[in-house]
């Protein structure tokens, strides 16, 4: 019977459906499991957990078979024998339709006040908790004492999710007495194992510079596998310049599965502006499929003007993906060659890669490289510009008049420089047009 229990008790969890406790009810489990797992509901039971029972087949039509008309007919059965989750499940139903705009009228929201007050006469902590979120939700700023009261009343009973709000509340308009009450409802719940109360109560340490607090919090919610509180936690490391212990934390946090990405890490370190922290760091093993990783590392390396052999690193790592990945990669491998003369570098690299990367390149100077280098690119447009270069020569250009490189136009008669020629259709000499005269040597 435990068993059938925990399978039940976990196929309601699954739809967020809180379930109280029923373990000794071994008739009514066996009805519920039957409804669950054997898709039977006996509509005829008329057993000693009868409002129970029902009360379940309207949680399983309102929250699994989305059948709201079939949860109202169950749920009503429950409240004709004064059961008081049947009047917090219906009224939980109603709230939902009520703030969709379907029914959202006075006779519905009276109707929902007088279902939660019938389960809260009963010391149902749930309904208690549910008014006080249905008043706050209402007109938050006029019915504070009204939501204030239920909130209390639920806390009274130990409901954790009512401290929470309570903490929030009060942390929210942090006067002193506030900040001591946000305090104590915070505490409250993390006694009660809260994880969001353990991560929110050590930001609100934070805001007030109690470091040693926060940092303390901050790892207590990160043992009980709070992700955020990880990047916090972090955070917090970064503002005190503590970088060693805020990469140890994320390592720690990464191989805990707590996350599996490196990308807030790695943007944290490009904060820090610290080049030989940033290569350091940007040497962790990380998924080849980490592009986001690679992008934010190397935009720091151009937008700063960093030399790091990383870039070329990275390149051989991600260029072969392909796509846009793969065209980012080769235009900052690119960038990085020209801008510190690394070229003997990329020779290196395979073919694939060279010729990938020098697409990028102008075609003067992949034409000035391929004096250099056994570079043969396979583009038409490349050889008619090479053969272009061969008649070059240095001189005004009669367009521009910057003296400079210049070359001659199709009509082989007249000289531009490169940026004019790719500006004009036609010579403005003698109107030839672009590529009417091929040139060859």
């Amino acid at each position: 019977m435990e068993e059938k229990l925990e399978q039940v008790t976990n196929y309601f969890k699954k739809y967020k459906v809180h379930i109280d406790n029923i373990s000794e009810k071994h008739e009514l489990i066996t009805q519920v499991y039957n409804m669950c797992f054997n898709n039977y509901i006996n509509r005829d039971y008329n057993g000693k957990y009868k409002s129970e029972f029902f009360n379940f087949v309207g949680l399983y039509y309102d929250n699994v078979l989305k059948d709201k008309e079939n949860a109202v007919k169950y749920y009503q059965i429950g409240i004709d024998n004064n059961y008081s989750w049947a009047y917090c499940n219906m009224a939980n139903l109603y709230t939902q339709q009520y703030f969709h705009n379907i029914n959202k009228n006075e006779e519905t929201k009276k109707l929902i006040e007088s279902y939660y007050l019938k389960s809260v006469e009963s010391n149902n902590v749930h309904a208690m908790h549910a008014l006080g979120v249905f008043y706050h939700n209402l007109e938050p700023f006029l019915n504070t004492e009204k939501y204030l009261k239920y909130f209390n009343m639920a806390v009274e009973k130990g409901n954790v999710e009512s401290m929470l709000v309570l903490a929030q509340h009060y942390s929210s308009n942090l006067s002193n007495s506030n900040k001591e009450l946000s305090r104590k409802y915070f505490l409250m719940a993390i006694e009660n194992k809260c994880k969001v109360s353990m991560h929110l109560y050590g930001k609100l340490c934070e805001k007030y510079d109690d470091h040693e607090n926060a940092i303390k919090y901050y790892k207590m919610a990160i043992e009980n596998e709070n992700k955020n509180a990880l990047i916090s936690l972090c955070e917090l490391y970064f503002k005190k310049n503590l970088f060693d212990d805020m990469v140890k934390e994320y390592s720690d946090g990464y191989e805990k599965k707590l996350t599996d990405t490196w990308n807030p890490l790695i943007e944290l370190i490009i904060l820090t502006k610290n080049n030989e922290l940033i290569d350091k760091y940007s040497k962790l093993e990380f998924d080849n499929n980490n592009f986001l990783k690679y992008n934010t590392v190397i935009t720091y390396y151009v937008d700063y003007n960093v030399y790091s052999e990383n870039i070329i690193k990275y390149a051989n790592q991600f260029g072969k993906i392909g796509g846009m990945v793969g065209s980012l990669c080769f235009s900052a491998l690119s960038w990085y060659i020209k801008t510190f003369d690394k070229f003997d570098e990329l020779m290196k690299f395979d073919k694939e890669i060279v010729n990938n990367i020098i697409k990028h390149y102008d075609y003067k100077q992949i034409y000035e490289l391929s004096k250099k280098y056994d570079i043969k690119p396979n583009t038409n447009q490349y050889q008619f510009m090479k053969n272009k270069y061969n008649f070059s020569k240095v001189d005004t250009c009669s367009v521009c008049f910057n003296e400079t490189t210049i070359i001659p136009y199709d009509c082989l008669g007249h000289y531009y420089c490169e940026d004019c020629y790719h500006k004009m259709n036609n010579c403005p000499m003698c109107n030839i047009k672009k590529h009417e005269i091929m040139i060859s040597k």
